[in-house]
């Protein structure tokens, strides 16, 4: 295999398992966001 391809997918795999941790992360801080407001809305 070429080395410089073989060089893209391994930076493609790490950009994409980076994208899925910020996701994830977004998605949780959003998710603690919404449970804290309705926390407060409750109270």
């Amino acid at each position: 295999m070429d080395p410089f391809l073989d060089l893209l997918a391994g930076q493609y795999v790490i950009l994409s398992q980076v994208k899925m941790y910020i996701y994830s992360y977004f998605f949780c801080l959003s998710n603690a966001i919404v449970s804290a407001c309705e926390f407060l809305l409750v109270t």
